[in-house]
């Protein structure tokens, strides 16, 4: 039953994660510039890579989005624990 309800627990993690994204974050100016700026790098570095060592950017942007995803669940979690925490301060006031 524990089992169940972590990966009860961790998928939901998974769909908030994925809704913060899509709803909040993907209208951040802030974002939107970076992310631009990032399109622009990844397009340049492209161009001048030899064929041969092109799969090597994929590769690099694939751990990178991984590692992103590990940090924003690990953070939502925390968030999560930290929630519960303050909530139990409150009453205790």
């Amino acid at each position: 039953m524990l089992q169940a309800f972590r990966n009860s627990f961790y998928n939901l993690i998974d769909s908030r994660v994925v809704e913060i994204s899509n709803k909040i974050v993907i209208g951040n100016e802030n974002y939107k510039d970076l992310n631009q700026q990032l399109i622009d790098l990844h397009t340049e570095i492209e161009k001048h890579l030899p064929e041969e060592y092109k799969y090597l950017i994929f590769r690099y942007e694939e751990a990178a989005t991984i590692q992103i995803d590990i940090i924003e669940k690990i953070i939502y979690k925390q968030g999560f624990k930290d929630g519960f925490k303050i909530r139990k301060l409150i009453n205790n006031i």
